[in-house]
């Protein structure tokens, strides 16, 4: 690149990575399409949002144009999905938008999500350890493993539930729970037989509670623990 004062050599750098004005515009007007077209995916998280955002922006200012985070607060405000829309009702009611940096918009937003992402933890974690009972309430089940007490893995049977499906049972044992004494009582069935553990591939399912049955037998004592 023969320049001999510093003007030339920037015209030609501009000239060699930003293109002719008519290419230039060309490429302006692309960007700008894509801006607009940007929409938030379900699945997608805040910060990958914000990385697909920032991409074009800074194309569209590396040519040269003007792009003011006013324009694209406002931009995203209206794309976020329908989850987000308590957070923005709320940053409406208690402060004023216009006041807000992007920055400050997109810290409050991953702050919700992170929020939304343990609680959704928990609810699965307790999931895990949910009982369920089949469409005539003759067994219990839970697919944790580890709560049982001694299973009995040799033990093999089916399980009708109440979406008319079949379950197959992995084993059976008993069960042992703390009392509000702080003492242990045994789980039975109300025939007396061992509780069951299933293989599931969920975490619940669509059972028949019409003919349930409102108890179920400690088999320390023998007595109902009605539920």
């Amino acid at each position: 690149m023969n320049c001999r004062i510093a003007k030339e050599a920037w015209d030609k750098l501009k000239l060699e990575y930003q293109g002719s004005d008519r290419t230039k515009q060309m490429k302006l007007l692309n960007l700008k399409r894509d801006f607009k077209s940007l929409t938030m995916q379900e699945d997608e998280t805040i910060t990958k949002y914000s990385d697909r955002i920032a991409l074009i922006v800074n194309k569209i200012r590396s040519l040269g144009e003007e792009f003011s985070d006013a324009r694209i607060m406002e931009m995203v405000l209206v794309t976020l999905p329908e989850r987000f829309e308590s957070k923005i009702s709320f940053l409406e009611e208690s402060k004023d938008l216009s006041q807000i940096s992007l920055a400050e918009l997109m810290n409050a937003l991953q702050a919700q999500e992170q929020r939304r992402a343990l609680r959704q933890k928990n609810v699965t974690e307790d999931s895990y350890n949910a009982w369920l009972i089949d469409s005539g309430c003759t067994h219990h089940m839970c697919h944790n493993a580890t709560i049982f007490k001694d299973l009995d893995k040799t033990y093999n049977s089916t399980v009708k539930v109440g979406n008319g499906g079949y379950m197959d049972v992995k084993g059976k044992s008993t069960i042992a729970i703390k009392t509000n004494s702080d003492n242990q009582c045994i789980i039975f069935n109300p025939y007396g037989e061992k509780l069951l553990c299933m293989k599931m591939k969920s975490n619940s399912f669509a059972i028949n509670c019409e003919n349930a049955i409102k108890y179920a037998y400690a088999g320390v004592t023998q007595s109902v623990l009605d539920i």
